[in-house]
């Protein structure tokens, strides 16, 4: 049995050990949770400029199961670009049109003729999106998250024969699968509803219908094997006016036999009728709506798309409506970061029009739309819509969730009159901000909208004085949507934006944007010469239609007033029009149209060519880009808005601006139209067509005249041999400029489109930015290398930075990516100026934070600095070699720099003549050591050396004096001269007393003396007992302290001894010397 006592003292023995164990099992477990959460994340990759515009090109053509959205006897529905599918049980139906307004659509069906009529077709390879359809107000009829197939099968559609439909490169395709035995002659097709159809000479079989082609390539008949595909010869062969069969040669009959039509057409963003806006609102491709389809982008490169769709559906044999109207329906897609699918499409609309004119996505990937509608049956949200119900041209607000498929919040924006947007802008707490043109007449005390309580115009044309004049025919209107409110509260402000004398005025374009500040900059084009100007850098309409811009500054807190910054007019004796406004948080950007040359001074404007800023082009109107910057203040009084910018952007014909964003380095990126053979593109994509869209980045912060000079604004012409606009742009972090537009040109470039010919349909292309990287520097000031080392020479063990300038004569970009190679032989420091992962086989990953701006050459670059620290041995001829490659995350661009190289020097320390000395005990020995660098006459060694002895004898001490550390040996070796000092030795004698214990019996006999003194024997027996004990502790305590004492001898024993000499800089270098002590 152990006491407790015991317990503790054996705990306290053990604890020590114990702990450590417990520190060192802890240590290592933390190590290891560490070393396996330092590896570099995965970034993921983005695909370059070129790849990313290629992959919007092929999405895969989906089908959907008809849930009811088409008509009874559609089992699965597909739309192209100019053309529907649907799959019956027993055919498969054309639909296309001429993609005008007011075409009817055209049907081609094509019937399997003595097939299984109990064939069903099933979807396989589900793809990752779905469908949702709200169309009109019965929630009953309303369709969520209707699959997405890549495939429609239908098994035995005859004997031994399977069919299936997919897309291919966008192209539709269908592959009749003739198992081992079956007969391929089965196989007949009877095609109704063609003008007319033929077998072309190289095999096609060609469809005419209203004027329109529709193409079946030859049909591509193979079987596989274990070499791979076998071609088999086979043709269409025309039996009769409408019947079709199969020629197929000579085959293995033991092995699948597989025949392969394809139809020429896209399957990206369209359908059988027009996704164009121009043509859904105004009857002609050739007058399109600013904004409409619009585009957004969110932080992860996820793209949104919203348009208007009037794509008919399949043509009823019973007569029974379709889900969607007569009109045109919004359609609203998202696409995946690498744009190769879709997430969603999502329809909305009723039995009249709609179209957007703005998208925007909040953090949570909450969808936000702003359009008008002529629908009286809208889907709206009842429960918390500020407007439920209305008759009528109105606006329309619409917010869905991430997934597109329920509407958290849907209201009308209506007035008396009719309301019409034409742009929204979105805030970071999810507000959206709507401007248009109205005609309705309600003031507040009416109506919230157009003009709430405590609007800065109450009224149509409300004065400054407050007085409502005779209502004009029109106004702007500028409202704020918080769809988190519910009702009323939903519609914080509204207000009119407009003037009333000409009475009549007319007003064109319209936008706004909003910044991290939420103040709304507002825009348009207007022939009031009233407006409410003030602080204005041009005070007076200029004649015919003006562009105005104007900036409201956010409200205070706890109010929703909105008081105006500056309001000014721009423009000349002619048309201006603004159809664009963005803001990089302090200045405002513009662009519109201008039909004349007036509008203002361009200073140092270029006639001709690619450099900007432009002169006038000469044709009936040209794009223009405007930058508005502070209003100067003096005091307490604000003075009026500068023009800090203007171009013209065009040629010889009618060009216009559309839409426009900007970045925080105070670029502008633009898209449009230009009907010129001249405009002033720097790059071109299959222009040629009576109309392309063009997409521009304009430097607004100076001048360039030269395409290839540092800093130089670029454009692009997007286009085919149709008509093609650009009508919407956005811009995600990583400075990907995204256009969307429409287009009709059956050779677009697909490419860098969603689209690629056949009717009017909705466009998207991705472009990169001009990555122009580079380690090279030309002109004064540059470096002799690139990376600088410093020091070199280096030392053994010490550090060295390799300095890198990194150049950017291209458009500013972010997600640079450094790659550094080190080599292995030696440790990597903390990098300077990117974020890097951790070092693997001499390599490290970094990230340059930010963006990198455009430079000159030989300007200051953007730094990256690499320290490494060299190798504590170095045989003569070590070099650290460094090199560095450059790359931008989604581009296939690289760039690397030259290897530079850092000698490495080591050192050495001896000892001069003599190395050996002999001393007393208390004197001093003199020493001399030398340091030199290895190898000699390289350089020398940069870094200090500091000086110290090991192994001194006892009671010694080394000094070097004040010139230790030696500073470097760049001009030679260098000596010190040290000494040790030794200590004197002396004895001290032994004690000659020897009191011993003979002193420790005097207390015991005094005290047995008092053993007699008055007490009792009892008494005396026990006293007597004590002192013996203590007399027994006194003899054995002295018996301990006796045995005498020797003497003492203190300072430097006499011997011979070898003492160490370290010299340490980086690493530790050493030699000898003896020194022999008497």
């Amino acid at each position: 049995m152990v006491s407790g006592r015991g317990v503790g003292a054996a705990f306290a023995r053990g604890r020590a050990p114990v702990i450590m164990v417990l520190l060192v099992l802890g240590t290592a477990f933390l190590l290891r949770r560490d070393n396996s959460s330092s590896n570099p994340p995965k970034i993921a990759s983005r695909v370059n400029p070129a790849e990313a515009r290629a992959a919007f090109g092929r999405l895969p053509m989906s089908f959907e199961p008809n849930q009811g959205q088409s008509d009874g006897s559609v089992k699965f529905l597909a739309r192209g670009n100019g053309y529907g599918l649907y799959l019956t049980s027993r055919e498969a139906a054309l639909v296309f049109g001429g993609g005008q307004k007011g075409q009817t659509s055209a049907a081609v069906e094509m019937k399997f003729a003595g097939a299984n009529l109990e064939a069903q077709g099933a979807g396989s390879d589900r793809l990752p999106g779905h469908s949702n359809y709200f169309i009109g107000n019965d929630p009953s009829r309303w369709l969520r998250n209707v699959p997405q197939f890549g495939r429609v099968a239908y098994r035995e559609i005859y004997p031994g024969i399977d069919l299936a439909f997919y897309g291919n490169q966008g192209r539709l395709e269908y592959d009749f699968d003739v198992a081992p035995g079956a007969d391929p002659d089965r196989i007949q097709l009877d095609l109704t509803g063609a003008d007319k159809l033929q077998v072309a000479s190289n095999g096609d079989l060609v469809l005419a219908k209203n004027g329109r082609e529709l193409r079946f390539q030859a049909p591509r008949v193979y079987q596989n094997s274990a070499a791979g595909e076998q071609n088999v010869s086979g043709a269409f062969v025309l039996r009769g006016n409408d019947h079709v069969s199969f020629k197929v040669g000579d085959y293995d009959r033991s092995r699948t036999l597989v025949i392969d039509p394809v139809l020429v057409f896209s399957s990206y963003l369209g359908g059988s009728l027009a996704e164009s806006c121009g043509v859904i609102v105004n009857g002609s491709q050739a007058s399109p709506v600013a904004h409409c389809p619009a585009i957004a982008v969110d932080g992860s490169q996820r793209v949104y798309v919203a348009g208007s769709t009037l794509s008919s559906d399949f043509p009823s044999p019973t007569g029974s409506p379709a889900l969607n109207g007569p009109g045109a329906d919004v359609f609203l897609v998202r696409f995946n970061p690498t744009g190769t699918a879709l997430d969603y499409t999502t329809y909305l609309g009723g039995s009249g029009t709609e179209y957007p004119v703005g998208i925007g996505v909040d953090s949570g990937l909450n969808v936000y739309i702003a359009g008008t509608t002529t629908s009286g049956d809208f889907p709206t949200t009842p429960a918390n819509a500020f407007q439920a119900s209305a008759s009528g041209t109105h606006v329309f607000v619409t917010k869905f969730d991430s997934s597109g498929s329920v509407r958290l919040y849907s209201t009308y924006l209506a007035g008396s009159g009719t309301d019409a947007a034409s742009g929204m802008a979105l805030d970071s707490l999810a507000h959206v901000y709507v401007v248009g043109i109205t005609t309705s007449t309600n003031t507040p005390s009416t109506a919230a909208f157009p003009a709430t309580i405590g609007a800065l115009q109450s009224c149509p044309g409300e004065t400054i004085s407050g007085t409502c004049p005779t209502p004009p025919s029109s106004q702007f209107f500028f409202s704020k949507v918080d769809p988190s409110q519910i009702g009323s509260l939903s519609l914080p402000y509204s207000t009119y934006v407009g003037g009333s004398t000409p009475a009549n005025a007319s007003l064109m374009g319209g936008a706004v944007a909003v910044d991290s500040s939420f103040n709304a900059y507002l825009t348009g084009g207007t022939g009031f010469s009233d407006m409410p100007i003030v602080n204005a850098f041009q005070s007076a309409n200029g004649g015919g239609r003006d562009a105005w811009v104007a900036k409201l500054n956010a409200p205070a807190n706890n109010t929703q007033q909105y008081t105006p910054a500056y309001e000014t007019y721009l423009g000349s004796g002619a048309n201006e029009d603004a159809y664009g406004v963005a803001t990089d948080g302090t200045n405002a950007f513009v662009t519109g149209s201008a039909s004349a040359s007036g509008i203002t001074t361009v200073p140092g404007a270029v006639a001709s060519g690619t450099g900007f800023p432009q002169a006038f082009g000469g044709g009936a109107s040209d794009a223009f880009v405007a930058k508005f910057g502070v209003p100067t203040t003096t005091g307490t009084t604000q003075g009026s808005v500068p023009l800090s910018y203007f171009t013209y952007l065009g040629g010889g014909a009618d060009d216009a601006g559309l839409s426009i964003v900007a970045d925080s380095n105070q670029n502008a990126y633009v898209t449009g139209w230009t009907d010129s053979g001249n405009f002033p593109s720097t790059a071109t994509l299959t222009p040629g067509g009576p109309r392309d869209a063009f997409a521009a980045r304009i430097l607004t912060t100076g001048t360039s005249t030269n395409s290839g000079s540092t800093g130089t604004s670029s454009s692009i012409i997007l286009g085919g041999s149709g008509t093609d606009t650009g009508t919407s742009v956005a811009l995600d972090p990583a400075l990907n400029f995204y256009v969307a537009g429409d287009t009709n040109s059956g050779n677009f470039p697909s490419p860098s489109s969603l689209a690629a010919g056949g009717g009017t349909d909705a466009f998207v292309a991705k472009l990169g930015p001009k990555v122009g990287l580079t380690f090279t520097c030309s002109g004064t000031g540059c470096p002799g290398t690139n990376p600088t080392v410093s020091p070199n020479p280096v030392g053994v063990g010490s550090q060295v930075t390799f300095d890198y300038a990194i150049y950017n004569l291209g458009d500013p970009v972010t997600g640079v990516v450094f790659t550094d190679n080190f080599g292995s032989n030696v440790s990597l420091g903390t990098p300077a100026g990117a974020t890097c992962g951790t070092p693997s086989g001499g390599t490290v990953v970094c990230t340059i934070t930010g963006t990198v701006g455009t430079t000159a050459t030989n300007s200051t670059p953007t730094h990256v600095r690499i320290p490494v620290t060299a190798p504590s041995t170095a045989p003569n001829g070590t070099q650290i070699t460094n090199s560095a490659t450059l790359s931008v995350l989604g581009t296939g661009f690289q760039v690397s720099s030259t290897p530079q190289s850092a000698q490495v020097n080591d050192f050495s320390v001896s000892m001069v003549p003599p190395s050996a000395a002999t001393v007393i005990a208390g004197g001093v020995a003199t020493f001399t050591a030398k340091v030199s660098a290895v190898p000699l006459n390289t350089g020398g060694f940069p870094g200090s050396v500091s000086l110290a002895c090991a192994s001194l004898p006892p009671q010694s001490t080394c000094d070097f004096g004040t010139n230790n550390p030696i500073p470097n040996m760049s001009n030679g070796p260098q000596s010190r001269v040290f000494e040790i000092k030794t200590t004197a030795r002396i004895t001290t004698p032994a004690s000659l007393f020897r009191g011993g214990p003979s002193y420790a019996l005097w207390m015991p006999i005094f005290g047995a003396g008092l053993l007699g003194a008055g007490i009792s024997r009892k008494r005396r027996f026990l006293l007597g007992a004590f002192f013996a004990v203590i007399l027994g502790i006194a003899l054995s305590q002295a018996g301990c302290g006796g045995g005498g004492s020797s003497s003492t001898t203190t300072g430097t024993p006499t011997g011979t001894y070898t003492v160490i000499v370290n010299a340490t800089g980086g690493a530790t270098r050493s030699t000898t010397l003896q020194l022999t002590v008497e």
